[in-house]
């Protein structure tokens, strides 16, 4: 099955709950500060914890190479896994094929023109002239949560890929210019958050299993 799995949870029960990690990833704490090194512990904790059923595979042996601030990577043949933070929430997505996610929340302070006029396509420009004001923001962070979890999805970073994708309203998909790459989106709020998952053209949205704890 062409599946994509989500988990969406808070980081309410990160001095609570500490699930296994790697010896590898216990020695990256000593190199992050305090505040840091328990987002990376209760991410990469929960990452295996997620994973463990959908691969049926204990969940420190889980072939994945997940340092910090790098992407996860799940070894050749074990899916494509992606993960997001913002503020107290964590979303973690899985899939056989390609896919990337972002979160943000909902009422995230953006200077939206400068970010439209700097890095939206000239297509997205004129769409988002017909807004202003607190719609222009929302219109704006809806769009930068596509965008971000479309460059997830190749491995791509924001400050080199971000003005590469362009979104379509009408089909809604994004698709790179530069490698000819097109992504279907997934957009949605969940208790104030936004969130943004781009995947395979291959994957239909009705096998989308989204938890949430």
């Amino acid at each position: 099955m062409k599946s994509i799995k989500i988990n969406f949870s808070f980081f309410s029960s990160l001095f609570l709950q500490k699930l296994p990690i790697t010896t590898f990833e216990e020695n990256c704490l000593q190199k992050l500060n305090p505040q840091k090194a328990l987002e990376y512990r209760y991410s990469r904790g929960k990452l295996r914890n997620f994973l463990s059923p959908i691969l049926e595979i204990p969940s420190l042996e889980i072939p994945i190479s997940a340092p910090p601030g790098r992407p996860p990577k799940l070894k050749e043949g074990f899916g494509y896994v992606s993960i997001s933070h913002s503020k107290n929430a964590l979303l973690i997505g899985w899939s056989e094929h390609p896919l990337g996610v972002d979160i943000e929340h909902s009422d995230r302070k953006i200077k939206a023109d400068e970010i439209i006029k700097r890095f939206y396509t000239e297509n997205e420009q004129i769409e988002l002239k017909n807004f202003s004001g607190e719609d222009l923001r929302k219109k704006c962070l809806d769009l930068w949560v596509i965008k971000e979890s479309s460059i997830k999805s190749i491995y791509g970073t924001i400050f080199q890929d971000l003005d590469n994708w362009e979104f379509s309203k009408i089909n809604n998909t994004s698709f790179n210019k530069k490698i000819g790459l097109k992504r279907k989106i997934f957009l949605k709020e969940i208790d104030k958050y936004k969130i943004g998952i781009a995947y395979d053209l291959k994957v239909d949205e009705s096998n989308f299993f989204i938890s949430r704890n």
